[in-house]
């Protein structure tokens, strides 16, 4: 079981996840996704969670790989525990995974503005408004 914030800004939309995603939390994260506006870039952010099992990895891949054609998704997950799981799973080859929000956020301003910021590094503070 997890909590859900959505906090949408600026043609993004920060999906933050608190809890364990596994196999009986499926439906719960297709609900969590239906928040997420089909043209907006997502930041997935799973600081908060506490784990992940395979299933739940699996799914992730699967929600992300199928709105990769419309907008970009970058997966925040500071920790190995929930990494892992997700780079066995592949979903690194759908979607970046960083260590922090900024880290994203400074992503999904580069690709989607060109600007010329470079990802972890220097970042405008209004790109960093989260």
């Amino acid at each position: 079981m997890f909590d859900i914030d959505v906090i949408r800004e600026r043609g993004r939309t920060l999906l933050r996840l608190d809890g364990t995603i596994d196999g009986p939390t499926d439906d719960l994260l297709l609900e969590a996704f239906a928040f997420v506006q089909d043209e907006d870039h997502l930041i997935l952010d799973l600081s908060f969670v506490s784990g992940i099992d395979r299933r739940g990895a699996g799914c992730i891949y699967a929600l992300i790989e199928s709105r990769s054609d419309v907008a970009e998704t970058v997966i925040v997950s500071p920790g190995e525990l929930v990494s892992m799981p997700l780079v066995l799973h592949n979903v690194d080859r759908v979607s970046s995974i960083v260590r922090s929000v900024q880290q994203a956020v400074a992503i999904l301003d580069y690709r989607s503005a060109g600007t010329p910021d470079v990802p972890g590094r220097s970042t405008s503070p209004a790109s960093i408004a989260w």
